[in-house]
């Protein structure tokens, strides 16, 4: 054997040892950076944790700090959208978010961040969208899926006709869900297309689901809007007349127990007996 190779193998074990040894502090090095990142989001998710409208920049400070010198960081950047949007910053939310599905497309939080404030600033059907891939990427999710739900059916509900919406809060007052029949019954005033008998009829639907749900000032509200509207609505006047009734307001119930007599003098309600007790607990007070 020749100098040159026993040369070779004595020094072999030591570029092995040398190797081993470079190897050993590469990962050491990606370990010390890997564990220093998840330290700076732990303090970052204290701040953010504690956080009050003053501390909440602190946490913003911090999770930014760590991107800055660790790199983009799917926990991290999910965090800081969490803050934005505890901030109000909906925008900065949604981009941030959006950073850390660039970084891991399957990252669920990414995007139940994004949803909730494309929500915040309105974009329902973005947001929608954003829910709608998140299950599908991700699969199913009982957070996502509850919220696409809801939207869904508030985006039907503002799509919807005054007349379909009407059909809608009957359905919800026959139920005794006097609660979201009278909200279906607001979105459909509120809207602006409802016109003539249909406007009357939602009007006159509220005052029912606000006077089964006890508040009887907006009773008296709803109908005085109905008459306002048709002048001799005979629901209308004896809804209101009962209301002033319940008040204990006599005098006011008597003149509107009189005025429905005059749109019907048959009495098919028996109005005439209510008149009568109403004449009298007027006089006693």
């Amino acid at each position: 054997m020749t100098a040159r190779c026993l040369e070779r193998r004595r020094r072999r074990p030591f570029a092995r040892r040398a190797r081993a040894s470079s190897s050993k502090k590469s990962a050491t090095k990606r370990f010390a950076r890997k564990s220093f990142n998840r330290c700076a989001r732990r303090r970052a998710d204290r701040r953010r944790e504690r956080s009050t409208d003053a501390r909440a920049p602190q946490a913003i400070d911090a999770y930014t700090c760590a991107l800055e010198k660790y790199g983009e960081d799917v926990a991290t950047l999910t965090n800081l959208s969490a803050t934005y949007l505890e901030l109000g910053e909906y925008e900065l939310a949604a981009s941030t978010a959006n950073r850390a599905l660039e970084e891991n497309a399957a990252w669920r939080k990414g995007y139940h961040r994004m949803g909730v404030a494309y929500e915040k600033m309105g974009k329902k059907r973005e947001a929608m969208e954003v829910y709608r891939r998140g299950i599908a990427r991700c699969g199913a999710n009982a957070q996502m899926q509850g919220r696409l739900d809801a939207l869904a059916a508030a985006t039907a509900r503002e799509e919807a006709s005054p007349e379909e919406l009407k059909a809608r809060g009957n359905a919800f007052l026959r139920e005794g869900d006097t609660v979201r029949a009278e909200e279906t019954y607001t979105l459909a005033i509120e809207k602006g297309d409802a016109t003539g008998v249909t406007l009357v009829a939602l009007y006159n639907n509220r005052a029912e689901a606000r006077r089964r749900a006890g508040a009887y000032d907006a009773v008296v509200e709803d109908c005085t809007k109905v008459l306002e509207l048709d002048p001799r609505n005979l629901k209308a006047t004896l809804r209101r007349g009962g209301t002033y009734e319940i008040l204990e307001k006599y005098s006011w119930a008597c003149e509107d127990y009189e005025f429905a007599l005059e749109i019907d003098p048959m009495d098919p309600c028996r109005v005439r007996t209510r008149l009568a007790r109403c004449r009298s607990l007027a006089r006693g007070a």
